[in-house]
């Protein structure tokens, strides 16, 4: 099946109530990063969701993008977040590096956050980024 030519996009949870303090560039990047990957592995028709809810955590904020592509399978999960990780039973649209998710979970860190992810194979797939409600001032890279 061809993957992404007709995928949509909803947004749930957007309110005045849940604004968010950032560095709006690292955010973008986050966030471009989990909505490519997600059009990647969706197939046609699907709606990728993009929600802005609560953490279970007080304070923290949590955006997440949810497909229903083929999902994650567990051998593969503990990979997810190492640079140049790619599953090779998941051949996307044959684009990417393994880089986009490491990168994630880079900037999440910089900006006092963190990044994770639930999968059910052929149902359901949700990746997020947990960010307090303040800035923190942004971590320092390593030289």
């Amino acid at each position: 099946s061809q993957r992404a030519r007709d995928t949509g996009y909803r947004v749930e949870g957007m309110t005045r109530e849940r604004q968010l303090s950032t560095d709006p560039i690292r955010l973008q990047q986050i966030l471009t990063n989990y909505l490519s990957n997600a059009a990647k592995y969706s197939f046609d028709g699907d709606t990728i969701v993009l929600k802005f809810t609560d953490s279970p955590k007080r304070g923290v904020f949590r955006l997440a993008v949810q497909d229903h592509g083929p999902g994650i399978r567990s051998e593969f999960q503990g990979r997810l977040f190492e640079r140049f990780a790619r599953d090779p039973s998941q051949k996307g649209n044959g684009r990417g590096t393994g880089l986009g998710l490491a990168i994630a979970q880079e900037l999440a860190q910089l900006l006092g956050g963190q990044v994770g992810f639930h999968s059910k194979p052929g149902v359901l797939t949700e990746f997020y980024v947990d960010l307090p409600r303040s800035l923190l001032k942004p971590k320092k890279q390593a030289s």
